[in-house]
């Protein structure tokens, strides 16, 4: 399939979108649209129900695990608060509940917490109670 091919439906998802029209979503079709609607962020403004069912399928899976994301994150912010800890969220659900209302409004699969620095001790103490482990990546 040509580029051109491929990227007419996102520009007519794209168009719909911005002006406020229901999206023909079904224009998903085929493994490089998808690809390229899932890196756009396209997906993202979808219900599982508009699009093929095995890309409904994989939106469903994708939200899941951002709706897990969130329990776990009211888990840490419910620790900190309980231990009387300053903390931020600065990124993932925070974010997409400030820009777009909703937390799952766009895909995430990482949550920043800002903490004060001289307490990082028992921030790590809290965390591991919580059965988080730190992988140090970069020495």
């Amino acid at each position: 399939m040509s580029f051109e091919n491929q990227i007419e439906p996102i520009r007519r998802l794209c168009r719909a979108l911005s002006l406020g029209e229901a999206p023909e979503w079904r224009l998903i079709s085929d493994p490089e649209t998808l690809a390229l609607a899932h890196r756009h962020k396209l997906l993202d403004f979808a219900a599982p129900a508009e699009l093929e069912p095995e890309i409904g399928d994989e939106l469903l899976v994708r939200r899941q695990g951002q709706r897990a994301m969130l329990r776990r994150a009211a888990l840490v912010v419910s620790a900190f608060e309980k231990a009387r800890m300053g903390y931020a969220i600065c990124k993932g659900p925070a974010q997409s509940l400030h820009l777009y209302g909703a937390s799952c409004q766009r895909t995430y699969y990482d949550l920043d917490i800002l903490v004060e620095a001289h307490r990082t001790g028992e921030v790590h103490a809290l965390l591991g109670e919580l059965g988080y482990v730190q992988h140090v990546l970069h020495e």
